[in-house]
């Protein structure tokens, strides 16, 4: 799978922390933590939210790096650097042109998954309720976008 971090802007909670501070949005946000199949383009893991101050990496050792099995690899981008074990990272100086491309493709795919997200409303503005019910619409964004992707709308195939 593909794995990538994805942040959407909030309302500052109170009382104010500089943990909910998220360099994308110059202020408070959640990440969330999206997996995608590589074969099929399907959204296979959601994971948080968790304060926008965290990084994609800490994410990623907390939960989902204890799931995987000896050998396991999951494609990321450069958010995921320091992560010597299960992270195939884009400037990887092995495989062939045509690896490197799959590769790249297959992150590219992921980025539109979380486009498709943000289409909306609710993850694309400011979300103004309390930082903790954010999930339950996250959650509710993410089913609807795959059924949509099932059901209709999927996602390109990375070929190999």
């Amino acid at each position: 799978m593909t794995v990538d971090g994805t942040d959407y802007s909030i309302n500052q909670p109170a009382p104010f922390s500089k943990h909910w501070y998220s360099h994308k949005f110059n202020g408070p946000a959640v990440k969330y933590e999206i997996g995608v199949s590589i074969q099929m383009g399907h959204i296979v893991w959601i994971n948080g939210p968790f304060p926008g101050k965290w990084h994609d990496v800490t994410i990623f050792q907390r939960d989902l790096k204890g799931k995987l099995g000896a050998g396991e690899l999951v494609e990321a981008d450069a958010g995921y650097a320091g992560e010597p074990a299960h992270i195939e990272l884009p400037h990887e100086d092995y495989g062939s042109a045509t690896w490197k491309k799959r590769k790249a493709n297959a992150r590219s795919r992921h980025e539109v998954v979380n486009r498709r997200l943000k289409c909306f409303g609710v993850l694309h503005q400011k979300f103004r309720l309390k930082p903790e019910n954010h999930k339950i619409y996250f959650t509710a964004v993410a089913v609807i976008t795959q059924l949509d992707i099932e059901n209709g709308h999927p996602m390109a195939q990375v070929k190999y």
